[in-house]
């Protein structure tokens, strides 16, 4: 039977290296996959030329062809061991039994070539039931399930491991044969004869074809068919587990390579290494020579003895991607004269396969060779001095010229900053535009070609500055008018473009008298939410360098407004009374311009919970370590939350200080209640608008000094001297003076028991013609001058004898019954009844200044009216922090 059938096998590829001497021949299919894991670069050259020796043969000591060979031969211990390192005492080892010799003998398995000869080929398989049916029609060689004299007869014998449990006998153990891997140009099958002519199986899962498990359930001897698709050599990796279930002992033996070479073949050398010197002079003479590892050979061997096959030589050379024949380089040793610059090699050997009719080709390794030459790179001249909009030219000059595969980086340093690289800059030449800001840059270029690199520069760029910059700034995207809460979107537009990226925008709020630096307003754009108290506000930007010096600019200031029906809106709302049912209107807002409706859900939204204040929240704010009843403070809030608006609260039980803004400082402005229960140690939380913690710090409350002089006041000099006065505490000379309630409401006497209290907004309802009560004057002082009673202009609010409240036209009135500190107003002695005003803040009467809707969130103005007992003067103080955020 002959070969007529060429199937392709795909290559199973092994998970470890071969430890064998003799390295596998590629078999068909398979050539160029291993060729070009070949072709590696860069290797070491030698130091010189060297003689290069014709290739050995690599072969194994023995070659057996035919006979009987346990394949898989196990042993214990030193028995028999043929290894170097033989197993410990009482260890299982595998080897291989040569039968063929007398007395037999054990042997390395990577010292023997287990050869299956031609005449065991099948063209085709035939259909017969005891072959595999993946093996009908097929070319295969199959070595028999019995004996044949002039075929190798393989199988395995595990019978020795008896004694590995002393007193054991052969069924008491099982044995795993596991081939792990299959090297070859082909597939490798293992069965037995079955059941009624059928193939059986020998390994686990009913696998018929390695890489699989023969198992066995006792101690045996056994052989088996074979199977090889392909010729060539294949290389199988083994190893095997012993089981003793009795003791529940286990071993595992040392792993082999076992060589199977089928049929006739050419064996081929996997490596082909170059020997020469990579490096020359330009003209001198190249010299390399192609030194495949080992011989090529046919397989089988004649009478003893390989047959060396010689092959056909070609070199080739890199051009691109593409590997180019050189025509006139077909001999084992190239030959050239060095040619400026780098080529890449490699040679090629052909082996012809009188066997397989075909060719297997074997590609070196590839080289590289140079010729040194003398390469010139610099900086290209710069001018000594460059004008405004003139083009600097960046350039390397070389000589000779770059190659393609040079590469080139440009770096500069602009004053006061660190080198960097120059953006949009590649290949050898480079151009900027001369401006101001590029006076006393440096710049300098980095070139690597030919395995060589270059620093050039640094280089100083020098810019006429004497005149003025070309470069102009302005900024873009302001409105007209803003209404509250609307965006404000500017940017800085630079025309021309310069290199600088460093920015700053500045704010003036109107009545300041220079603008200043926003924080963290550094870019091309800014942006923030329009307030009221940056009506009027003007905002300036400008270019600067690194060291924040102005370059360009600063722009031409935009100013802000608000929208005029914004400002109608504002001004009638603080015309427009308060509803008199019961002194607040359930749909007013509160203090911070929220409505309440809208508190009440974002606070059940926000749960502050005093499980807020960890360790790592605390120290984000900082507020002051003591604080008064009733005392506004200032609360620093970390960075990153300016112009947002943020909850605070006084804890264990949360108790809600009000909404605030954080200004460009990063402070808020909040109040202490006015309540002694709150006297004592507290922690103080900031929650951002949605509800997560800012941070949190602690603070001790103290008693108001100011209530403390009030209250000795208010017990010297509230109401003693006016009998039928409302607006004291009552005295023996009049039980039925009816002092103000603590929201400054009086109430009539009993002399005119119709007397009515003012509304919310301290207004009485009578007038002089009506004895019950006055409206308040101008300035929201909480009733008229005359009978009425009630506080004068000047807020003293207090009668006199004659109940006309005006002590600068009567000496006999006594300023000392008007109330200072609670804010209580009084009727006089003519008329009982009148009303009070409502109280302000530390006066007698009027709207308190935390009601004048003045925003706290940016102009914050707070009022202090002091009031001094027998003078009646007050006066206005306010305080001012701007931020348009």
């Amino acid at each position: 039977m002959t070969n007529t059938a060429d199937v392709h096998v795909p290559l199973v590829r092994r998970r470890r290296p071969r430890r064998s001497p003799l390295k596998k021949a590629a078999g068909l299919g398979s050539v160029s996959a291993l060729t070009a894991a070949l072709c590696v670069s860069g290797a070491v050259a030698p130091a010189g030329a060297e003689e290069v020796s014709p290739p050995q043969v690599d072969e194994r000591p023995y070659v057996i062809e035919q006979g009987h060979v346990d394949a898989f031969y196990f042993n214990i211990g030193s028995e028999r061991n043929p290894f170097d390192e033989p197993a410990a005492e009482g260890e299982p080892y595998m080897a291989l039994k040569d039968d063929t010799v007398s007395p037999y003998q054990i042997r390395r398995p990577e010292d023997v070539e287990l050869y299956v000869r031609q005449a065991a080929l099948y063209d085709p398989v035939p259909d017969a039931p005891a072959i595999p049916e993946e093996l009908h029609g097929e070319t295969a060689y199959i070595l028999p399930l019995s004996q044949q004299q002039n075929l190798l007869w393989p199988g395995w014998e595990s019978q020795p491991l008896v004694n590995l449990v002393e007193g054991a006998r052969q069924s008491d153990y099982d044995v795993d044969i596991h081939i792990q891997d299959v090297e070859g140009p082909g597939g490798v099958f293992l069965w037995t004869q079955g059941s009624f002519g059928a193939p059986g199986t020998l390994m686990a899962d009913g696998r018929v074809r390695f890489p699989g498990t023969i198992e066995q359930s006792f101690l045996a001897h056994v052989h088996a068919y074979w199977a090889f698709t392909e010729p060539g050599d294949y290389v199988l990796d083994v190893v095997a587990d012993v089981h003793h279930p009795g003791s529940e002992q286990s071993w595992q033996t040392n792993t082999e390579e076992y060589l199977f070479s089928v049929g006739e073949f050419v064996r081929t050398p996997e490596v082909i290494d170059v020997v020469g010197d990579r490096t020359y002079e330009a003209g001198e003479a190249v010299e390399l020579t192609a030194a495949p590892e080992k011989a090529a050979v046919e397989v089988p061997r004649v009478d003893g003895e390989w047959t060396v096959v010689e092959p056909e030589w070609q070199w080739q050379q890199l051009d691109g991607e593409d590997w180019v024949d050189l025509d006139d380089q077909t001999d084992e040793t190239f030959t050239a004269e060095a040619e400026a610059g780098e080529r890449q090699l490699r040679a090629v050997a052909t082996y012809p396969d009188r066997f397989l009719a075909t060719e297997h080709e074997v590609v070196s390794e590839t080289v590289r060779i140079s010729a040194e030459i003398q390469q010139s790179v610099a900086f290209g001249d710069l001018e000594d001095t460059y004008s405004q909009g003139e083009e600097i030219a960046l350039q390397v000059v070389a000589d000779p010229e770059l190659d393609q595969d040079a590469a080139i980086s440009w770096e500069w340093q602009l004053p006061g900053t660190e080198w960097a690289p120059i953006p949009d800059t590649e290949g050898v030449s480079h151009t900027l535009i001369a401006e101001h800001a590029l006076n006393g840059t440096q710049v300098r270029a980095h070139v690597t070609t030919g395995g060589e690199d270059y620093e050039l520069g640094p280089e100083t760029l020098h810019v006429d500055t004497t005149d003025e910059p070309n470069q102009t700034v302005a900024i873009s995207g302001a409105q007209d008018e803003y209404s509250h809460g609307d965006p404000v979107e500017l940017s800085l537009d630079v025309e021309p473009s310069t290199v600088l990226e460093n920015y700053q925008w500045y704010l003036q709020l109107d009545g300041e008298e220079e603008a200043t630096a926003i924080s963290d307003a550094t870019g091309s754009e800014y942006s923030f939410t329009f307030e009221e108290d940056v009506d009027g506000a003007q905002i300036v930007a400008a270019v600067q360098d690194a060291d924040g010096g102005i370059v360009y600019g600063p722009s031409d200031p935009v100013t802000l407004h608000l929208r005029q029906d914004d400002e109608d809106d504002e001004d009638e709302d603080e015309d427009n009374g308060e509803d008199e049912d019961d002194g607040e209107d359930e749909d007013d807002e509160d203090e911070d311009g929220r409505d309440d409706d809208d508190e009440d859900d974002d606070t059940e939204d926000r749960q502050p919970s005093s499980e807020d204040l960890t360790e790592d929240t605390y120290g984000a704010v900082d507020a002051p370590e003591t604080a008064e009843l009733g005392e506004p403070i200032l609360v620093s809030v970390a960075e990153g939350h300016q112009g947002e608006q943020v909850h605070s609260y006084l804890f264990s039980d949360p108790l809600d200080l009000g909404v605030a803004t954080v200004d460009t400082d990063n402070q808020i402005s909040i109040t202490i209640p006015d309540d002694e229960d709150l006297i004592g140690e507290h922690s103080l939380a900031v929650y951002t608008d949605s509800g997560e913690i800012i941070g949190w710090d602690t603070i001790e409350i103290l008693a108001s000094t100011d209530d403390e002089d009030d209250d000795a006041d208010d017990d010297q000099d509230n109401g003693t001297e006016d009998p039928d006065g409302n607006g004291g505490d009552r005295d023996e000379e009049d039980p039925d003076g009816t002092p103000g309630d603590e929201d400054g409401n009086g109430s009539g006497d009993d002399e005119d028991p119709n007397g009515a209290p003012g509304d919310e907004d301290g207004n009485g309802p009578g007038d002089d013609e009506d004895p019950n009560g006055g409206g308040p004057d101008e300035l929201g002082n909480g009733g008229g001058t005359g009978p009425n009673g009630g506080p004068d202009a000047d807020e003293n609010g207090g009668p006199g004898p004659d109940g006309d409240g005006t002590p600068e036209e009567d000496e006999d009135d006594d300023l000392r019954s008007a109330p200072q500190s609670d804010a209580r107003g009084g009727g006089g002695e003519d008329t009982p009844g009148g009303a009070p005003g409502q109280p302000g803040v530390k006066g007698a009467g009027g709207q308190p200044l935390a009601e004048t809707g003045v925003d706290n969130r940016g102009l914050i103005a707070i009022g202090l009216l002091l009031l001094t007992a027998g003078a009646g003067a007050g006066a206005l103080m306010f305080v001012r922090r701007t931020t348009p955020e």
